[in-house]
């Protein structure tokens, strides 16, 4: 005969049983994930509240319904599959897999990774299904990954919109996806998936072309030619690798190709690549490869290039037409610009003042008569330095003619004499030059006993600049000045600054 204390222990056991199945059909409602237990047949015996939902039946009524009935004849034939996979492989304890189905509460399809696994015979004891009436019992778990995909949808849908390619490469070099549908269209070349990277890009151009994008000292690295082996081993052996092994030899992957186009017109394209390391735990998985059609700034830059060498061209003949090659000093082709930009920042207030200067060496003629046009050249080429030499910042010296020289000197106020020093210092210059000449052929030599020791003299005129003067009526007014020094003896400077208002030259 049982004792009133262990009954009583029996009892208080079953209600904690009870109490516990209770606790555990309270958490197995208030999951957000889909839970079911099915027999072999599919049929229902026992599903939360998540699962009673999404068929649209209430937790009686869900009894002995066919929850792959619920799915539409497609999703079914995908259940189907699975369920028998694991009902006859019986190694097989649990599968995964995307069945869709449409609520009928819902107007919004709903995208389940559902798992069904076999319970153990244990565990079909302890939840008391473990009789003749079920063979056996199957684990029901969803979960609504709809969001996930409708992202996933989201971003692939932006990601066609960008005129870019996007592939991603395995750990073997071979494109694992296409991401892009604008991929094919860069590269020009359909059916990537699987191929190996370096066979994508072997379509090189015949000769070797260096980027305008890229300097020269790099240029080496990330141009080829064709018949050049591309098989970006650098790139795939980061793989499997820390991060910071793709850091240091970033620089030296290939990034840049020429491809040569396979229509009749052989047009070629510059194609760019960007590498971007997929990272897990510090150690890269694999490369999203980001493609770029820079044809059109190649191009650019092409062209840009050209613009730049014609214009460099351009000042070089321009230098050429302005620049006295005998002298280093401008000519007249450049007077009126040079003359004039100095002219209008006077009139304008931003030069205070400006001297003009005029030089013409004394007796040139009779030089060229005596000597000759070498020992000629030679005395204006002596004039030219010793101008350029004592020539102030922002003047502008120009070989007006022959043996005449113009210079305009900007002044920092009205009361300076500069042109007035700059002219003396010009003609001290060039007085204390003494060269020889052989007399026999009129060649410039080194002096000698033999030689004849010559030198030659300036003159020159000075004055300021008015407002509103133009270039000719200051020369005019400065060669007055000019004639009145070569009529005092040459050799001196005749400076405006040394007249008085009432004496005209």
């Amino acid at each position: 005969m049982v004792s009133t204390n262990a009954l009583l222990a029996s009892q208080n056991m079953l209600a904690l049983l009870e109490k516990a199945n209770h606790h555990t059909e309270t958490i197995l409602d208030e999951l957000p994930s889909i839970f079911a237990i099915i027999t072999e047949e599919g049929e229902i015996i026992r599903a939360n509240q998540a699962c009673c939902s999404l068929i649209g039946e209430s937790t009686d009524s869900v009894l002995k319904k066919n929850l792959i009935s619920a799915l539409d004849q497609e999703n079914q034939a995908t259940f189907h599959y699975f369920f028998n996979k694991i009902k006859t492989e019986k190694l097989t304890r649990e599968v995964n897999f995307r069945a869709d189905i449409h609520p009928p509460i819902s107007h919004k399809t709903k995208k389940i990774i559902w798992n069904i696994s076999t319970p153990s015979k244990n565990q079909r004891t302890k939840n008391r299904f473990d009789n003749d009436a079920y063979k056996a019992l199957y684990y029901i778990t969803g979960e609504d990954c709809s969001s996930i995909y409708d992202s996933e949808t989201k971003l692939l849908g932006i990601f066609e919109c960008l005129p870019l390619g996007i592939i991603m490469l395995d750990n073997s070099g071979h494109i694992e996806e296409v991401l892009t549908h604008h991929t094919s269209v860069i590269i020009g070349k359909s059916s990537l998936k699987n191929k190996h990277i370096s066979d994508v890009f072997s379509s090189l151009h015949p000769s070797t072309i260096e980027s305008p994008t890229s300097n020269s000292s790099t240029a080496s690295s990330i141009v080829h030619s064709y018949g050049e082996k591309n098989d970006f081993s650098d790139l795939i052996s980061c793989i499997n690798q820390p991060l910071i092994f793709f850091n240091k030899i970033e620089k030296k992957i290939k990034n840049t190709f020429n491809l040569k186009s396979e229509d009749k017109n052989h047009k070629s394209k510059w194609i760019r690549l960007h590498y971007q390391p997929i990272v897990k735990n510090n150690v890269i998985e694999k490369f999203m490869i980001i493609i770029k059609d820079d044809t059109e700034s190649v191009t650019l830059q092409n062209e840009k290039k050209r613009i730049n060498e014609i214009e460099r061209h351009s000042k070089a003949l321009y230098e050429s037409a302005i620049r006295d090659p005998l002298t280093g000093l401008y000519t007249r082709l450049y007077m009126e610009d040079g003359f004039n930009m100095l002219l209008n920042g006077f009139d304008f207030g931003s030069i205070n003042a400006i001297d003009l200067v005029i030089f013409d060496i004394d007796d040139f003629k009779t030089i060229n008569d005596s000597y000759g046009h070498t020992i000629g050249d030679h005395a204006i080429s002596i004039v030219g330095k010793q101008i350029l030499s004592h020539s102030i910042s922002g003047s502008i010296a120009i070989r007006y003619g022959g043996d005449e020289f113009l210079v305009m000197l900007p002044k920092e106020n009205t009361h300076e004499p500069a042109g007035k020093h700059f002219a003396e210092k010009v003609k001290c210059g060039v007085e204390n030059i003494k060269f020889g000449v052989n007399l026999n052929n009129n060649h410039i030599s080194k002096i000698d006993e033999k030689q004849t020791l010559t030198s030659i003299s300036l003159s020159g005129g000075v004055i300021s600049c008015q407002k509103g003067e133009n270039i000719m009526a200051l020369i005019a007014r400065a060669d007055q000045y000019l004639y009145q020094a070569k009529k005092l003896g040459k050799n001196r400077i005749n400076c405006e600054y040394d007249y008085t208002k009432n004496i005209t030259v």
